[in-house]
């Protein structure tokens, strides 16, 4: 049987339109496959640094909060573990290596899960203490301020969903039934590793600053000075010197005070003069008081009938150390008997807590790191 040359082109052409609109609807199909893929996926997670700031500092140590936009592009909720960090000094004067190690718990943090296809910004608060820094440095020396860089690591999990879980469990559970059979541990061990969807992700950053350390300022008061005293208040003014004993300039920003008689407050206030303090610079400051009559006659008769007068001053200065806000507390107390000088000097604040300057000792071009786990 034959056939008309016009039929065979014509068959031909037919077949190949169908094959290439076959092609053509495979492929269709193979992106729509790649794309649904990517989107139940979603990308991978993210971190951020926003910025490290000092906070909390105090004459003990120094709290390290760590801000980080974390960003879960995914259809699982990203759950926050850990931060790790690890600190180095820039200065060339100072101990090579990581001075500090540690990590921070979620626990601590604002936030401890990222809801899927969300973005939010953690704080991790970081608590440093200067024993641990100059102990690791062998600088012995406070007073000073540290540059310093930081390697850090957001340790976040993604969480399976509930088909997932279903199935890793069932995974588990036929694998941990071969293995009792096989007694084969390793490789049960490594066979859940890989397919566990629980995994841990670490999302690495970087960040630098400078630490100041600070030495306990001396402060000095000495006796109030009454200028304007009447039938209804008094007014006086005490004279106080604030000395620098650190190596970096002290902004002053407020002294607040509250003086007590026999245990009742009879005045409160403070100056608020901004001054800026060089290292070793002596400020004289002069606080006024003012105390009500009916006050101070209510705390004289409550000292005749015990034949005593106990008498306290008490307060907080308000300070920035390099740029990180500082508050230092002061004490002063002392009691005076019918007959009998007033104990207790009158001329010296005791400032808590109190600590001694460590003296100075050269440095070494190494030193050990020290870990420091924050719970």
């Amino acid at each position: 049987m034959s056939y008309p040359f016009g039929m065979l082109t014509l068959a031909s052409r037919r077949i190949s339109g169908l094959a290439h609109a076959t092609t053509t609807v495979l492929v269709g199909l193979v992106l729509l496959l790649v794309l649904a893929g990517c989107n139940s996926l979603g990308g991978k997670p993210s971190a951020t640094l926003v910025g490290a700031r000092l906070v909390d500092l105090s004459l003990d140590g120094v709290t390290l909060a760590v801000d980080i936009d974390v960003k879960n592009p995914t259809e699982r909720d990203l759950s926050i573990e850990t931060l790790a960090y690890s600190m180095t000094a820039t200065s060339d004067e100072l101990a090579q290596g990581p001075f500090l190690e540690g990590t921070v718990d979620a626990s601590t943090m604002t936030d401890q899960v990222i809801p899927a296809r969300s973005k939010r910004r953690i704080t991790a608060p970081a608590i440093i203490a200067f024993t641990d820094v100059l102990d690791a440095l062998d600088a012995g020396q406070s007073g000073t301020v540290v540059p310093w860089k930081a390697d850090l690591a957001l340790n976040v999990v993604l969480q399976a969903s509930p088909a997932q879980s279903n199935q890793s469990e069932n995974s588990r559970a036929a694998t941990y039934s071969t293995s009792s059979a096989s007694n084969s541990s390793a490789s049960t061990s490594s066979v859940i590793s890989s397919a566990d969807p629980l995994a841990p992700i670490a999302l690495s950053m970087q960040a630098s600053g400078r630490m100041p350390i600070p030495n306990v300022p001396k402060l000095e008061v000495g006796q109030i000075q009454w200028n304007d005293v009447g039938l209804i208040s008094a007014r006086g003014i005490a004279r106080v010197k604030l000395t620098n004993t650190n190596f970096f300039v002290l902004d002053l920003k407020r002294v607040s005070y509250v003086l007590e008689l026999q245990g009742a407050s009879i005045s409160t206030g403070g100056l608020t003069r901004a001054r800026r303090l060089a290292p070793g610079e002596v400020a004289d400051l002069e606080i006024p008081i003012r105390v009500s009559a009916a006050k101070v006659v209510a705390a004289i008769y409550e000292a005749s009938r015990s034949n005593s007068a106990n008498f306290r001053f008490k307060g907080a200065i308000n300070l920035a150390a390099d740029g990180v806000e500082l508050n230092i507390p002061f004490d002063q107390h002392g009691s005076h008997t019918a007959g009998s000088p007033a104990k207790g000097p009158p001329t010296k604040l005791k400032l808590t807590p109190s600590i001694a300057p460590k003296p100075i000792t050269p440095i070494t071009p190494t030193s050990p790191a020290k870990s420091a786990t924050q719970r």
